[in-house]
C-alpha cells in the first residue's frame, strides 16, 4: 500500500480504505468520493488501469517515469556521448544517467539497464538464503562499477524502478517489502509526499514483520528525516532520540549505528542544540573510523557534524564568550573540514554529495575565522545559529 490519500479529496487513508473500485483498485475515503470520481471521468480511465495492473501499479509506472526523465535530463550533460556500460549502446532513445562515484568514461547507464540487471540478480536469490538475498538488493542502490551508492535523482529513479517491478506481489511477499524499503531509502525526502511513502513504510513493517527490529528502525529512520526536511524538526528530533535508544540497545551494525549518531546530531542542531550534538558525535568519530573506516562516507558525515557543531553556539547561549577556546574550536573545525573535503576528493569525485557537502562546510567555517579575525572587542558577538549536515537515510 502506497497510495495513502483518496483519489478525490486528498484525505490520509490506511492500509484498509473505506471504498476501492472493484475494478482497478483506485482508494477513496467514502463512497461519496467515489461516485464523484465517477462523475468526473474516472470511467474513461478505469478499464486502462485496471489493464495496467491496477492503480498501484499504474501511479507507479507512472512515478517512474517521471523520476527517470528528471534524472535524465539532470544528467544530459555529463552523459552526452557516452555510452551504457551494460547494454553498450547511446543514449539516443531513453538517455543514459550517472550518480555514483564513477569518473572520466565510467559509470554511465540506462536506468532501464540498471533496473534490468538489478531485478536479475534478486530474482535469482532465495528470500531464506540471507547474506545472499541482502546482496542481490545492494543492485538497487549500489553502481556495479564504482561500488558506491547511487544518489540523487538517480537514486530516486531506481527506487521507482524497483517498486514498479514488485508491487503487484501480494503485501504480505518479502520481496514486495522490501521494494517499499528500497523506495522509501531512495526517495528523495524534500515533499510532504515522501512522509507518506515513509509512514506507509512503517506501517507496513509493523503489520507483516513486527519482530524485526533492524526494520522497524529503518522505517523510523527514513520517516524522521523526512520530517525535518519539510520542517517538522521537533518531530524528528524525538523520533531520532527514540531511534538512538533503541539502536544502542539492540546492537547494530556498524554502519547503520553511525547512521543512527549522524542522524540524531543533525536533528540536535537542526534545532539548536549544538553542544548537546558535539557530546554525541565526540563519543563516536573514533569508533566510526576503527569500525567501518576513516573513508567511509558516513564517517565523513560524522566529522562534518562535528566541524558544524564546533562552528556555532546553542541558540539559547548567553553566557560570555572566551575569545581564545572559540578561536581554538574554529581552527579545530576546520582542520577537521580540510580533512574531509581531501578525502572526499579522493574517495568520491570532486561533484559528489559529500565532496559539495565538504565542500560547503569547510567554506562557512573559513567564513566564520574571518568575522572572528575582525572582531576588535574583548567580547565577540554570539555565534549564528544554523542548521547542519543534509540528514542521512539508514539503509539496512
Amino acid at each position: 500500500m502506497i497510495l495513502t490519500t483518496c483519489a478525490v479529496c486528498a484525505v490520509p487513508l490506511t492500509h484498509e480504505a473505506p471504498a476501492t473500485c472493484a475494478k482497478c483498485e483506485t482508494r477513496y475515503c467514502g463512497a461519496a468520493c467515489q461516485r464523484d470520481h465517477w462523475r468526473r471521468g474516472h470511467e474513461d480511465n478505469c478499464e486502462t488501469i485496471a489493464r495496467g495492473g491496477g492503480a498501484e501499479q499504474h501511479n507507479a509506472d507512472k512515478k517512474y517515469a517521471e523520476a527517470v526523465e528528471v534524472a535524465v535530463e539532470e544528467c544530459a550533460e555529463d552523459t552526452e556521448g557516452q555510452t551504457c556500460y551494460i547494454c553498450l549502446e547511446d543514449g539516443s532513445e531513453e538517455g543514459l544517467v550517472r550518480g555514483c562515484a564513477c569518473r572520466g568514461a565510467a559509470g554511465f547507464a540506462h536506468v532501464s539497464c540498471l533496473t534490468k540487471q538489478a531485478q536479475i540478480a534478486t530474482d535469482e536469490v532465495d528470500p531464506d538464503d540471507g547474506e545472499a538475498w541482502d546482496a542481490s538488493w545492494d543492485k538497487w542502490t549500489t553502481c556495479g562499477v564504482c561500488k558506491q551508492e547511487h544518489h540523487g535523482v538517480v537514486m530516486n529513479a531506481l527506487g521507482w524502478a524497483c517498486w514498479k517491478t514488485y508491487v503487484g506481489r501480494p503485501e504480505a511477499d518479502e520481496t514486495r517489502r522490501t521494494a517499499l524499503t528500497t523506495l522509501s531509502f531512495g526517495i528523495s525526502s524534500d515533499t510532504e509526499a515522501s512522509i507518506c511513502i515513509h509512514e506507509a513504510h512503517l506501517d507496513c513493517v509493523r503489520r507483516f514483520a513486527p519482530e524485526d527490529e533492524y526494520d522497524l528502525l529503518s522505517a523510523k529512520s527514513n520517516l524522521a528525516v523526512a520530517y525535518k526536511t519539510n520542517g517538522r524538526a521537533s518531530e524528528a528530533l524525538a523520533l531520532e532520540r527514540e531511534i538512538y535508544a533503541k539502536s544502542k540497545e539492540i546492537g547494530e551494525d556498524s554502519v547503520d549505528a553511525i547512521v543512527t549518531v549522524n542522524n540524531l546530531a543533525d536533528s540536535l542542531m537542526a534545532t539548536g542544540l549544538f553542544a548537546e550534538a558535539r557530546t554525541l558525535v565526540r563519543e563516536h568519530l573514533t569508533e566510526a573510523s576503527d569500525s567501518i573506516g576513516a573513508d567511509h562516507q558516513e564517517t565523513l558525515y560524522l566529522r562534518m557534524n562535528y566541524a558544524v557543531s564546533l562552528t556555532y553556539e546553542d541558540a539559547n547561549h548567553n553566557e560570555e564568550s572566551d575569545d581564545e577556546q572559540d578561536r581554538k574550536d574554529y581552527l579545530e573545525a576546520e582542520r577537521v573540514a580540510a580533512d574531509v573535503l581531501r578525502r572526499a576528493e579522493r574517495v568520491f569525485g570532486s561533484h559528489h554529495p559529500v565532496t559539495d557537502d565538504a565542500r560547503a562546510i569547510l567554506k562557512d567555517v573559513r567564513k566564520e575565522i574571518a568575522c572572528h579575525e575582525r572582531r576588535t572587542t574583548l567580547r565577540r558577538r554570539p555565534k549564528r545559529v544554523r542548521t547542519s549536515c543534509p540528514p542521512r537515510t539508514n539503509h539496512y
